[in-house]
């Protein structure tokens, strides 16, 4: 048995003899065999001044992490032992159980297998990266612990575990890099193929040589983060991988470093920065899919700047559609610009300095848009109340050449209400006239095509029905014959309707 406890504070070894348990708890006995050693409650012990507390390695809701370490099957535990120290009655900084169980299963009864935990503890609880070896399993595995609420099998559910209970402080246990690497870190080199200009970095997760080999990446440009992107083994992630391999199948190491970025955080399908409030706010991933049929969904993932929960300002989207077992048939969409309330507003490139040229264009070309509408629409008012009938006859036919119709008539309209004695009144009504036989004779014409048009789909319907007809009798003719003379019939009777 390896020990690795060294601190002098209080020193805890215990043998303990227990009943039967089931997957989640002890059984509720007194412990007998170890002085002074008393149950309170399930999977809680007092050892002298001491408190035990083993619910985090009991089963949860999502992972059955004590069940499936003991084994497959109902155990009863033979003994516990414990080392570690003891700081104000709760169990602090190193520990190490040893907990041996024989099976009581039909299959392999009377087995006895051993489960260990080793790892840091504090305020009585397991954090951080726990090391769990048994007996049955033989391998090494690892639990992501985050103290009172509990221990995990994957990364991703410890996580959301914190977030869950809105802790996000508990996600400090969740840096799977060494803190003091991650500062040596951070400043590292990583690979650029597309420079942009004032843009700089910061790394998050392990290096070499001050080079980044896996973790994230978050982007800036005139020190404001616009982006966040993963490596793994110094190569960067594509977006579509950081959607199968990592959101899918939690299987990207560069995602763990998550917890080691400034406020960072998971939501649901979110991974990245958060504010205060426990919201996305500055860079992250955002992964989102929804039902396309019976096992068929859709997948998405948002890569970028988020404001108070929403994917906002530039970012990059991937979309793959129809996907079921068998694969995805639904095509893939990569969209790159500038986002607003989780929507594309429009394309740019060059990171968040050429979307926020690019707005400012929008803006600009917008503004002049604006200025001179409300200068046509002051310049029209005008006309309207002018005092000259030839000017606003002039004007009124300049607005029909150039397609605005509408205010072609209003301004003939305004001239025969203004002016009703004039000769330009008359030319104006003339005007509308014209119009009017125009219009009419062009919407008589439109009924006519589609008259005949639908006459022609009505006859060729007709005809096909009726030639259907001729095949069926001309086919029944054939029916008594055989051979190669029957098989020429048949072949004469397909050809009467080759028209269509």
């Amino acid at each position: 048995m390896n020990h690795f406890i060294k601190t002098s504070t209080q020193r805890l070894i215990v043998g303990l003899i227990v009943s039967t348990i089931t997957a989640t708890a002890f059984a509720q006995t007194v412990i007998s065999n170890w002085k002074g050693a008393t149950w309170n409650k399930s999977n809680l012990y007092q050892i002298n001044d001491c408190t035990l507390d083993l619910s985090p390695f009991s089963s949860r809701s999502d992972e059955k992490s004590w069940y499936d370490f003991i084994g497959e099957s109902y155990m009863r535990i033979q003994g516990i032992r414990l080392e570690g120290s003891c700081v104000n009655g709760k169990l602090e900084g190193d520990f190490y159980i040893e907990i041996d169980a024989k099976s009581e299963s039909n299959y392999d009864y009377g087995k006895v297998s051993t489960a260990i935990w080793k790892g840091k503890a504090a305020d009585g609880y397991p954090v951080g990266i726990i090391e769990h070896r048994n007996s049955f399993k033989k391998d090494i595995s690892k639990l992501y612990c985050i103290g009172e609420a509990g221990c995990y099998l994957k990364f991703d559910h410890a996580g959301e575990a914190a977030a869950k209970a809105n802790k996000p402080e508990l996600m400090k246990y969740l840096n799977t890099t060494n803190l003091l690497t991650i500062e040596s870190c951070k400043n590292s080199s990583v690979p650029n193929p597309n420079p942009l200009r004032d843009e700089t970095t910061e790394f998050f997760g392990e290096c070499q040589e001050m080079r980044a080999i896996t973790g994230l990446i978050i982007w800036k440009q005139k020190n404001t983060p616009f982006d966040l992107s993963c490596i793994e083994d110094g190569k960067h992630v594509p977006l579509k991988e950081i959607l199968n391999t990592g959101f899918r199948n939690g299987k990207l190491k560069c995602l763990e470093s998550i917890s080691a970025l400034p406020m960072g955080c998971f939501k649901d399908g979110y991974r990245g920065q958060c504010n205060a409030a426990g919201e996305p706010d500055g860079v992250g991933f955002k992964y989102t899919s929804t039902s396309a049929g019976i096992r068929i969904e859709d997948h998405n993932i948002y890569a970028g700047m988020f404001k108070e929960g929403v994917a906002s300002g530039f970012g990059t989207n991937y979309h793959i559609g129809r996907c079921g077992m068998l694969g995805c048939t639904g095509a893939e969409i990569y969209e790159t610009g500038y986002f607003l309330s989780d929507a594309k507003q429009f394309d740019c490139r060059n990171g968040l300095l050429g979307c926020l040229e690019e707005k400012k264009r929008r803006s600009a070309a917008l503004a002049a848009e604006n200025a001179q509408r409300l200068k046509a629409e002051k310049e029209f008012a005008s006309l309207l109340k002018s005092k000259n009938p030839q000017t606003m006859y002039l004007a009124a036919g300049s607005y029909g050449r150039n397609g605005d119709g509408y205010k072609a008539k209003q301004v003939y309209e305004a001239i025969i209400s203004r002016f009703p004695s004039s000769s330009w009144a008359v030319k104006a009504n003339d005007q509308l006239n014209d119009t009017k036989r125009s219009n009419d004779a062009e919407s008589a014409s439109s009924q006519r095509q589609y008259d005949a048009q639908r006459s022609n789909q009505e006859a060729a319907s007709k005809s096909r029905i009726e030639c259907s007809i001729r095949i069926s009798h001309c086919e029944d003719s054939c029916r008594p014959l055989s051979g190669s003379s029957k098989s020429a019939c048949w072949s004469s009777c397909k050809s009467l309707c080759n028209q269509f």
